[in-house]
């Protein structure tokens, strides 16, 4: 009885796993099932299944469970899926449309990680510091490893690549009938037509430039932002300074008149401010009542 009341009482406190927003810039937009799409909030939780499409100068970054943290850059499709939310050890899923991403995985956090070449799943003790860049109008896709060695490998291929710290390579694919080509074997086993290029060095400041180059960017135009506005507050204070009475602005004894659909509504400025004395004139009768609104002097 006390072991059922135990396990009740864990599963009632356990935390649903969460997504986390830790950045977004220049207001990506995310789509969840059939809803609306909506802008991506920085420091905001997502609960559920998502597609995010980054265009140009986008860029936002997640952190998945508490070991993994996932980079999306400029011009890039991804989907965000997680599989089962009631486990601590919630195994996250992520698809590569198209672009670059970078993923760093600590342990203790499952993984599947996949896109038209590739279908890894990665268990809780794997590290990785990988960034995959993936041009699908070119069947090309790229990896670049920040630390640590790596096996990188293409679903079926019969050949593996083993990267070190700060390797890149290339993959090579082909493109027949508009789509990626497969050599499909027994039980559906598939093989990317292609070939690996050769490893070289990729260098992480110019990625961790990249990500920098956006949020100074995103600040930059903030700060204009910011300039305006505050340059339209500066120009009321200095126009509510000026005019005794405000909405629409007018002086003492100047009045207003609205123009409606039959008459005009005149209102006189007062010595407190305010708009007083309304009354309906005809339109007919005044010639200020040409317009929708105008501020002059009264005519009585």
């Amino acid at each position: 009885m006390k072991l059922f009341f135990l396990i009740s009482m864990m599963t009632l406190s356990a935390k649903p796993n969460l997504i986390t927003v830790v950045q977004s810039v220049s207001k990506p937009l995310i789509h969840i099932g059939d809803e609306p799409a909506k802008v991506l909030v920085s420091k905001t939780e997502l609960k559920t299944d998502f597609k995010l499409k980054t265009l140009n100068n986008q860029f936002a970054k997640f952190k998945l469970a508490q070991n993994i943290e996932v980079s999306v850059f400029s011009d890039t499709e991804v989907n965000f899926a997680i599989r089962d939310s009631s486990l601590p050890s919630v195994r996250f899923s992520i698809e590569l449309i198209s672009g670059e991403i970078y993923v760093q995985k600590k342990t203790d956090s499952n993984l599947d990680l996949k896109s038209d070449f590739l279908n890894w799943s990665l268990h809780k003790d794997q590290v990785m510091d990988l960034v995959i860049k993936y041009d699908k109008s070119k069947a090309q896709v790229q990896f670049c490893n920040r630390d640590k060695i790596f096996e990188v490998s293409l679903f079926d291929h019969e050949k593996k690549i083993t990267l070190n710290a700060a390797d890149s390579v290339i993959f090579q694919g082909q493109i027949e009938n508009q789509s990626i080509a497969f050599d499909i074997l027994l039980n559906q086993r598939k093989i990317p037509k292609g070939q690996w290029q050769q490893v070289l060095k990729c260098h992480f400041s110019e990625i961790m430039d990249q990500e920098k180059k956006l949020l100074l960017e995103e600040a930059a135009v903030l700060s204009q932002i910011k300039s305006g506005l505050q340059k339209i507050k500066n120009k009321k204070a200095a126009d509510d300074a000026k005019y005794l009475c405000h909405k629409p602005y007018g002086q003492l004894n100047e009045c207003h008149w609205k123009k409606t659909n039959k008459n005009c509504i005149r209102s006189r400025c007062n010595a407190q401010g305010s708009w007083s004395d309304s009354q309906a004139v005809s339109i007919g009768k005044s010639t200020q009542c040409q317009s929708q609104s105008t501020v002059s002097m009264c005519d009585y």
